[in-house]
């Protein structure tokens, strides 16, 4: 199961070499806890953050994602 701990708006301003700023592009930033139980350690969750960043960015018409995750075992022996 996957919980959502925070979501929130950010913003990423480019500026150009004087410091003027000349972009500002609007985000979600996203924490999330991926719960597991299984005796299995070592699992790379890369592949499914790709996909729900790519599944947000459709669904809100491109705006940028930023995923921190971090995974909770329950498994009990």
């Amino acid at each position: 199961s996957i919980t959502v701990d925070e979501v929130r708006m950010i913003s990423g301003s480019r500026t150009d070499m004087y410091g003027n700023t000349y972009d500002t592009t609007s985000g979600l930033y996203i924490k999330i806890t991926i719960n597991i139980s299984s005796a299995r350690t070592g699992y790379g969750y890369e592949d499914l953050i790709y996909d729900l960043k790519n599944l947000i960015r459709k669904s809100t018409g491109g705006l940028m994602v930023v995923f921190d995750y971090k995974t909770h075992n329950t498994f009990e022996h």
